[in-house]
């Protein structure tokens, strides 16, 4: 059975060609706070020359394509370009735009190389790092978080949008793409688990290709316990509770995207205990098959509502460079996570299937258009934390 999932990523139409982009991470964008400090840090030691960064740190890069072309921002490449890159960060219901110093800054990367780029200035001063990245030849816009972003004022869901213009030669067209930092709280006895990938690579650019990730577990006070984990890719268990705290995947396991999950668990009086659960996303950007979500008529992926407002997202497969519905793709479904990244298991959601015992949930698929429908009101939002994720995925057979 083939699978497509997919999760904060947007698309958008110019004349007939597909341009559509995400947001990728080298790591985990999630962080604890408890014990008066926050668990990973992502701290950089200042006291050191050049200024010594933390090795958990995550580096958030664009991946944008038109049709299946890497698109960057060499402004002489007859592909087009990137023309132009904002940052924006949102910890308390609004967007605000990260300005960024004129001043080159290196950061020793744990001793590994130097990382160079601008700091953040004015409300976010010394928090965010713009640099760039090279990405299947072309050079990308990257942000690199280079301080803590949990405290005891900010224990809740963040995003980081990245807003920018694709320019083709013959026209420009706006577009964004969003990620979401899990932030949450942690009290003692408490846990919180982290993903990272081998050498920082999420997406396969290329055939053969091998993505391994590896889990770190740490407690309320920053220690590393002992811990077993269990894997699922798109929802389907692909390595048993064990010891082996990592994962390989490989191109030929992945359609499009896949939402990998880590399930960690400590052992207590000879039993294994589940304490977190980690999402990361791999996206497999050599494939033909792509899963398009469009909110309120247009292409997106995130969404704010006020009181009494609804966000219904539509979903479908179709190729890279043509959005047409490819109607073998005729069966979907999503989990939907709180505010704290907890499973949401309420049943009665209005036009929504009630979830299963892991949570999936089957979505409606108009027998017309051949698309799946996924409505979210204001109401079921205010009542999971103020932000709710939706995990997707498609099969071509039922589940």
């Amino acid at each position: 059975m083939s699978n497509i999932s997919n999760r904060f990523f947007v698309t958008a139409l110019e004349d007939g060609t597909t341009l559509h982009g995400n947001l990728s991470v080298d790591g985990s964008l999630s962080q604890a706070y408890g014990n008066n400090s926050a668990i990973p840090s992502w701290a950089t030691d200042t006291e050191q020359t050049p200024p010594l960064a933390s090795a958990e740190q995550p580096t958030i890069m664009l991946t944008l394509l038109s049709g299946v072309t890497y698109i960057g921002t060499d402004s002489s490449s007859a592909n087009g370009y990137i023309s132009e890159s904002k940052w924006y960060y949102n910890y308390n219901g609004t967007d605000s735009e990260i300005s960024f110093s004129s001043t080159l800054t290196r950061y020793n990367i744990d001793g590994g190389g130097y990382v160079e780029g601008y700091l953040s200035t004015g409300t976010f001063a010394g928090m965010f790092m713009k640099m760039t990245k090279s990405l299947n030849g072309v050079t990308v816009p990257a942000l690199r978080i280079v301080q803590n972003l949990a405290s005891s004022d900010n224990v809740d869901l963040d995003t980081i949008t990245f807003k920018g213009k694709y320019n083709s030669g013959s026209g420009i067209l706006d577009f964004q793409a969003q990620a979401q930092v899990r932030i949450s709280s942690i009290a003692g006895g408490g846990y919180v688990g982290t993903v990272t990938f081998a050498n920082g690579i999420s997406d396969i650019t290329q055939r053969p290709q091998t993505i391994t990730m590896t889990a770190n577990l740490y407690g309320a006070t920053g220690g590393s316990p002992s811990f077993k984990t269990a894997w699922y890719l798109n929802g389907t268990q692909v390595q048993a509770l064990s010891s082996t705290n990592s994962l390989s995947v490989s191109d030929s396991q992945i359609v499009d995207n896949a939402i990998v999950r880590c399930d960690f668990y400590v052992t207590e009086n000879n039993t294994d205990t589940f304490v977190y659960s980690e999402y990361v996303s791999i996206d497999d950007m050599t494939d033909d098959e792509f899963m398009y979500i469009q909110y309120d008529g247009a292409n997106g992926n995130a969404a704010s509502l006020r009181k009494g407002g609804v966000a219904n997202f539509l979903v479908w497969i179709g190729k890279a460079d043509n959005s047409a519905v490819l109607t073998d793709w005729a069966y979907f479904q999503v989990k939907l996570l709180n505010g704290s990244g907890n499973v949401i298991m309420t049943t009665g959601i209005a036009n929504i299937g009630n979830p299963d015992t892991d949570g999936w949930r089957n979505l409606n698929v108009d027998g017309t258009t051949h698309k799946a429908s996924c409505p979210i009101t204001y109401d079921l939002v205010d009542l999971n934390g103020k932000n709710i994720t939706g995990i997707l995925r498609a099969s071509t057979q039922q589940f």
